[in-house]
């Protein structure tokens, strides 16, 4: 038992490394792919790392310490906004059009190799934005979400995730309504109902929510 609840060893620099830098290897096929798969799948899978090194018994069959839910959140945030990026490029012809103008000037600045710079310092980028999930597994690997005690440390925490979850969501909400509304509309369609009637760009204002508050946590 005590095996079967013991951490498994911190995720490597070298896999957080690769975590970080083969997804935006992409960048090299389509220049925005580098920003925009790579981005929501190097957060992702950097955290997925992080929630692989906590106790299995946090983890599953429900989370439930602090570290957890933080590493949940992000990797609810990439695999999420690859979801999105993939429904956009299938259905939105605009969104394909502009993917090509990009890679157009991406090809006229140079070849692909030229690329490397912007690739790896987006790399960098996203290791550093999921960093806070990872220094949460660390340290808060088994402080309950909860019921995290006195330590106001800990309460913070809680709170900050909570805040994260919440912008996430609120992301998620904003792209499913805009999606949803210029689909029935049509893609010059002003959307002004729903969660765009609170938010001026709701998924923006997730994400600054979200960001923010994973770091604070």
């Amino acid at each position: 038992v005590a095996a079967a609840a013991a951490a498994a060893a911190p995720p490597s620099l070298k896999a957080v490394s690769l975590a970080c830098l083969l997804p935006t290897l992409l960048g090299y096929y389509k220049s925005e792919y580098g920003v925009s798969y790579a981005y929501g799948s190097a957060v992702a899978a950097v955290s997925f790392l992080a929630l692989r090194s906590l106790p299995r018994s946090t983890v599953l069959p429900h989370p439930t310490t602090v570290a957890a839910f933080h590493a949940l959140s992000v990797v609810f945030y990439g695999v999420r906004l690859c979801a999105f990026l993939l429904y956009r490029e299938a259905f939105v012809p605009r969104f394909r059009r502009m993917r090509e103008r990009i890679e157009d000037r991406a090809k006229a600045r140079g070849g692909r190799f030229a690329r490397t710079p912007f690739i790896l310092s987006c790399a960098g980028l996203y290791g550093c934005m999921a960093a806070p999930v990872l220094v949460t597994s660390a340290l808060m690997g088994d402080v309950p979400m909860l019921s995290p005690g006195k330590d106001w440390a800990d309460s913070a925490a809680v709170v900050a995730v909570v805040v994260a979850w919440c912008g996430f969501l609120l992301g998620a909400l904003g792209d499913v309504t805009k999606s949803y509304s210029k689909a029935l509309n049509g893609e010059d369609h002003l959307v002004t109902g729903g969660v765009f009637s609170v938010f001026r760009h709701p998924n923006y204002t997730g994400e600054v929510i979200g960001w923010v508050a994973n770091s604070a946590a």
